[in-house]
């Protein structure tokens, strides 16, 4: 049986930021951040963990074109100076 581990019980900051959409995506997506942050790190990933893009957000918004990939689920890692990280999990039509 599998037991549950808590990293962390702190709210994440950068998760309560941060909106990415739309979510299915057609060929461009959308990270956009509350507040301006500097050095916020955003990574693609397909489901073998392989790296497929990487781009910092420059401004509170970042529009990111995969119009290129194929149809299938895809993970996006967004990580800040801080440390903290959300990934989320994205379907591309």
């Amino acid at each position: 049986s599998l037991t549950p581990v808590i990293l962390n019980t702190e709210d994440n900051e950068l998760e309560n930021q941060l909106n990415v959409y739309p979510n299915p995506i057609n060929d461009s997506f959308t990270v956009e951040l509350a507040t301006h942050q500097s050095n916020v790190s955003v990574k693609l990933y397909n489901v073998m963990g392989e790296l497929l893009l990487q781009r910092n957000i420059e401004n509170h918004l970042l529009k990111i074109d995969i119009s290129d990939l194929s149809t299938g689920i895809y993970l996006l890692e967004i990580t800040d100076v801080k440390d903290n990280r959300v990934i989320k999990r994205l379907s591309k039509l």
